[in-house]
């Protein structure tokens, strides 16, 4: 009965998400110094902001022979997305410390992977999971790399410090990873 539980637990926990990832968003990138003072914004898609979300890295595969044994932690954790779904619901989903240190590990594999790939990539909190404002994609210059900045909404009501640390892991990754390279 308690495994029922768990499993529709984690399919309302994944209805939910679906929906507060589907509002539209703005593309801002960052200004040339002649273009100053003008101000450059495209609309994106709902498609276009969740291809970014569940984009995969090539060369990222889960680590199928250290992860627990769980099925919440089955299936394919190999995005921003899936990662960040399972890390923010930790409490509602009972991960235990190896649990959260597994994905932990997927989460700095992710960022090495996307590195890996020349695809710099910075995690940034917008709006709430109440109200999501301010989401979309900033382009930006750091430490010599292009880097994308992605604003998005986090999906668990009252989980800020948890989905924190999440863009925390993922972000101290790429910045080592940007500052090591140089």
């Amino acid at each position: 009965m308690n495994t029922i539980l768990k499993r529709i637990a984690f399919i309302l926990v994944l209805c939910c998400c679906s929906a507060s990832w589907s509002q539209q968003f703005v593309l801002v990138d960052s200004l040339d110094e002649k273009d100053k003072g003008t101000k450059k914004e495209n609309t994106i898609s709902d498609e276009e902001y969740n291809a970014f979300l569940n984009q995969v890295p090539k060369s990222f595969a889960a680590n199928t022979k250290t992860r627990p044994q769980n099925r919440v932690l089955e299936g394919n954790l190999n995005s921003i997305g899936s990662l960040e779904l399972r890390y923010a619901y930790q409490k509602q989903l009972n991960l235990n410390a190896a649990e959260i240190k597994w994905l932990e590990e997927e989460i700095n594999g992710l960022a090495v992977a996307f590195f890996a790939e020349g695809k710099q990539i910075l995690l940034r909190k917008a709006g709430n999971p109440q109200e999501c404002v301010d989401r979309g994609i900033i382009t930006d210059e750091r430490n010599g790399y292009i880097v994308k900045i992605f604003k998005f909404c986090y999906t668990c009501p009252g989980a800020d410090a948890v989905e924190d640390r999440f863009v925390a892991v993922f972000n101290n990754r790429m910045e080592k990873l940007m500052t090591a390279k140089k």
